[in-house]
């Protein structure tokens, strides 16, 4: 349903210096770090019928504020583990629930976090923490193994309490 070409040579900015990347999108080598994500094929041809179901599909995720990965967990979360990590801030930052198998997957894939550096999980969780509902997104780590994974010491105080002399502090 959809035709892919040749993949797409990706070469990033050294020192300032203009690559092929930043001036195919018309972007200075600066500001290039902005960008989030950028496609590994061009599509060249998209079945319109498969196409509509799909914004459909989106369409009615979006209204029900429901997360949900559109492919087969073994290529979402195989081909860049964060995601993982992405689902609970996404679900923190907007308010969005995450779809029941979409939730089992999480925690499945769980173990494949590791394989993320240390500087991008960082960056994800530095996101969570800072958006509207850290409470969600930190619940749903603990619910998935995720917190274990990333942050031992914080799961190992899951449910502890505070003693009397802690109780307003």
């Amino acid at each position: 349903h959809i035709t892919l070409a040749a993949p797409v040579a990706h070469n990033w900015y050294v020192k300032g210096a203009p690559s092929k990347l930043s001036l195919i999108l018309d972007i200075s080598p600066k500001n290039l770090e902005a960008v989030i994500y950028f496609a590994s094929f061009l599509t060249i041809a998209v079945d319109q019928d498969k196409k509509t179901g799909a914004l459909e599909k989106l369409e009615k995720d979006l209204a029900a504020k429901i997360l949900r990965t559109p492919l087969d967990p073994d290529v979402t979360f195989s081909e860049d583990p964060l995601r993982l990590l992405r689902a609970a801030r996404f679900a923190a930052q907007l308010d969005f629930r995450i779809e029941e198998a979409t939730f089992k997957d999480l925690a499945a894939y769980a173990p494949a976090i590791s394989a993320v550096s240390h500087e991008r999980v960082r960056d994800e969780l530095v996101k969570l923490v800072m958006s509207d509902n850290p409470e969600k997104g930190m619940n749903l780590l603990q619910q998935t193994g995720l917190l274990a994974l990333l942050v031992p010491e914080l799961a190992e105080g899951v449910g502890v309490t505070q003693n009397k002399h802690h109780i307003y502090t």
